[in-house]
């Protein structure tokens, strides 16, 4: 998760008072524009090193701090995910309004496996896929793939192509028609216990 809260830094809602949403799509830098959308992910989480008890406060913090600054921009947030979504991009699509999906794409919380937890999994997932599902999918590390997700309700739509087109149809049809203050308004009525549990 290097460089992750610097790159994402939402802005306030004061200065973007006709955006009714926001678009968060992954892309890997290491393959390039050319690479298929089976293989370019959201997020592959943090490395086995930022688990390491010298980084693992500093990274825990800027994930918090990504999540807490994407929830306090009071904006629909719309996930396109393409490839693989574990650990931390999890926890973040998992506090998105929306998330569009690859059918390959592949999402979970691996941190099990490495003899830690997903805290905000553990806070964010039973509220978007409920409690029983939650659990197993940070208890037993497992991965699934974007039908299965589906399946569980972890993502609303998917898509054969390029997923970031769905979104954008989805907001075009069912966001922007209506006033952007008034989204705001609902977003923050909607999300305001959130914040106070992560």
């Amino acid at each position: 998760l290097p460089g992750l809260g610097e790159s994402a830094d939402p802005p306030a809602p004061a200065d973007m008072p006709t955006v009714a949403a926001i678009v968060a799509a992954g892309i890997d830098k290491l393959l390039g524009a050319q690479a298929s959308y089976d293989l370019v992910g959201f997020s592959f989480g943090a490395s086995v090193q930022e688990h390491q008890i010298v980084q693992v406060r500093s990274m825990l913090e800027t994930l918090r701090g990504l999540v807490l600054d994407l929830l306090d921009c009071h904006v629909a947030t719309l996930a396109v995910v393409r490839g693989r979504c574990l650990g931390g991009g999890l926890e973040l699509v998992a506090v998105c309004h929306r998330v569009f999906a690859t059918t390959t794409a592949e999402f979970g919380q691996p941190e099990i496996a490495l003899g830690v937890f997903p805290p905000l999994a553990s806070i964010v997932l039973p509220e978007r896929i409920g409690r029983p599902r939650a659990e197993e999918l940070c208890l037993s590390g497992r991965t699934v793939t974007g039908r299965e997700a589906r399946e569980i309700g972890l993502v609303d739509e998917l898509a054969d192509g390029d997923p970031i087109e769905a979104a954008r149809a989805w907001a075009k049809a069912l966001l922007l028609p209506h006033s952007a203050s008034s989204l705001r308004f609902a977003v923050r009525a909607i999300r305001a216990s959130l914040a106070d549990r992560i």
